[in-house]
């Protein structure tokens, strides 16, 4: 792996055990349940993230079935919440294999690192009808405006197919994002320089999918970690509890960001939010960490008593099988909401408010089509 030597103490030890084990283990289902484990307890790097992910797909994945990539897609997404990483699931299903209308692309977020399209003909297809073509070529032209690793690619595709000169304003912002793109290469290991650049080069709007791009190509640079706390600090923004639950969990030594990280907390629980997921999070840290013995009577105390109206039987079970092997029992008097029909759902601290019981196949088709659309128009994931 890539920055392999850059790899923190603490986290250095399990990170080797795991490369150990899973070579040592028997079948595919062993390797899965060692790399969820090792999920539970610390942040994930990408690169492990990248290995269980294609434990799931089939030994030629360029079909798989749509089972099989909604499987991968529910994991890309839990390895999205340790690390942003522009490859994750390449892999589409068969029978979904088909263009996406121009009309349908999502929104561009501006990453530095966009996710890679073998098949630009895909966003700009030059056998499309005339009206189409023209929109495709349109929406290529917010490509060319800002630094990415893809620029030229984007630049040849729209000379060959577009029938038309690139417009002057584009040409000149495309110019400025090459060169600017050389400058970011240069300083990529200088991370005070790249925040400036950063900021420099994108809006606000983007400053925090490029900390998280940027956190995902290079996890042990301290000073962007912290730069990135302290920009979601001065926005009064409640993330930045999960960005020191994802540092402490991978910077595992450092006893004074754990201090500031509860600080932090009881900074966001004075201002109102709801902070029982870091709490719990907290104490979870004692068990992995530092005293089982200790934090254990803790944790279950909070599992029983401070969140027992918070969490959702799912959640219970899942903490209760994790850290007490089954042992408590669940006593909530359910609290419900209403979604649209009136669906049951529970409102949960530490799940996504709003869920429903029964995830539904349309919700799936749903989430098949928006991870279509954002493929395949380069959208940031």
């Amino acid at each position: 792996m890539e920055y392999e030597n850059y790899i923190p103490p603490g986290y250095l030890e399990a990170y080797e055990k795991l490369l150990f084990v899973l070579q040592m283990a028997p079948d595919r289902e062993t390797k899965k349940k060692l790399c969820d484990f090792f999920s539970q307890k610390y942040t994930m790097l990408s690169y492990l993230w990248e290995h269980r992910i294609k434990l799931e797909l089939p030994p030629e994945p360029e079909m798989i079935s749509k089972d099989v990539f909604e499987l991968c897609l529910k994991l890309k997404k839990k390895a999205m919440k340790h690390f942003y990483y522009h490859a994750y699931l390449f892999c589409l299903p068969g029978r979904l294999q088909e263009p996406c209308k121009p009309e349908k692309m999502q929104k561009l977020v501006q990453i530095y690192h966009l996710p890679y399209v073998e098949v630009l003909s895909k966003i700009c297809d030059i056998k499309m009808k005339e009206a189409f073509r023209i929109l495709a070529c349109k929406n290529i032209e917010q490509f060319l405006t800002f630094p990415h690793s893809q620029l030229s690619r984007f630049y040849r595709h729209y000379q060959r197919n577009s029938g038309t000169p690139l417009p002057a304003e584009i040409q000149e912002k495309y110019e400025k994002a090459v060169k600017s793109y050389q400058k970011m290469i240069l300083i990529a290991m200088k991370p005070d320089e790249w925040i400036e650049w950063m900021k420099e080069s994108f809006s606000e709007e983007y400053w925090i999918q490029n900390f998280e791009c940027k956190l995902g190509e290079h996890f042990f640079m301290t000073e962007i970690w912290l730069s990135y706390i302290e920009y979601l600090d001065e926005q009064n923004n409640v993330d930045v509890l999960d960005v020191y639950k994802r540092y402490c969990r991978l910077f595992v030594n450092d006893a004074e960001m754990r201090l500031k990280y509860s600080e932090a907390i009881k900074k966001y629980s004075s201002k109102g939010f709801n902070v029982l997921p870091w709490r719990l999070d907290q104490l979870e840290y004692e068990v992995d960490f530092i005293s089982g013995e200790i934090g254990l009577p803790a944790l279950k105390k909070f599992l029983k008593d401070d969140c027992s109206a918070s969490i959702c039987r799912e959640c219970f079970e899942a903490k209760n099988q994790q850290f007490f092997k089954g042992q408590l029992s669940y006593n909530k008097t359910s609290t419900f909401a209403f979604w649209k029909k009136k669906k049951e759902v529970v409102e949960c601290c530490l799940c996504e408010f709003g869920k429903p019981k029964d995830e539904n196949v349309e919700e799936n088709e749903t989430e098949v089509g928006k991870e279509l659309c954002f493929r395949k128009s380069l959208t940031a994931t």
